[in-house]
């Protein structure tokens, strides 16, 4: 079974911003429908998330729910990672999903992505920006939450 960790930021100041080349580089575009399903289903496609066994049903359902957020990081023109937020208990904002497509992977862009993302959501007027990861997830996935700021909260 994997392990979760539950991280969280507080204020906007906590954010420490990528100091890669490429931050101020990474681009957020709205996307919807099929572009979701498509990112999702490839950003966690090595990762074991739960949504790579939906059904049509699921996807639906998911794809309709008014509380979720979905956004393609863009790095010179190509897509190149998903960040969806559930809204639902806002003021505080929970990043659902976030991740690279594989093919980017290992480019030094996952921080940029991070910093654009954390950026954009404390823009929503959010109170708290929490999310969880998983032993499951990239092995620098849990390095790059806390290297922006993120602070654990819960283990269960």
């Amino acid at each position: 079974m994997p392990e979760l960790t539950y991280l969280e930021m507080t204020h906007p100041s906590e954010l420490h911003p990528s100091t890669s080349t490429f931050s101020g580089q990474v681009q957020l575009k709205p996307i919807d429908g099929e572009e979701v399903r498509t990112l999702t289903l490839a950003v966690g496609r090595d990762f074991a998330w739960p949504s790579q066994h939906w059904d049509t049903q699921q996807w639906n359902e998911y794809l309709s729910n008014p509380t979720m957020r979905h956004w393609a990081g863009v790095f010179d023109g190509a897509v190149i990672g998903l960040l969806s937020l559930n809204v639902r208990q806002a003021p505080d904002i929970e990043i659902d999903s976030f991740g690279l497509v594989p093919e980017r992977i290992g480019q030094g862009l996952g921080g940029p992505f991070l910093t654009e993302a954390v950026s954009m959501t404390w823009g929503l007027s959010a109170q708290r920006v929490w999310l969880h990861t998983s032993s499951d997830d990239h092995p620098h996935a849990l390095k790059n939450y806390l290297a922006r700021g993120f602070r654990p909260f819960k283990r269960p």
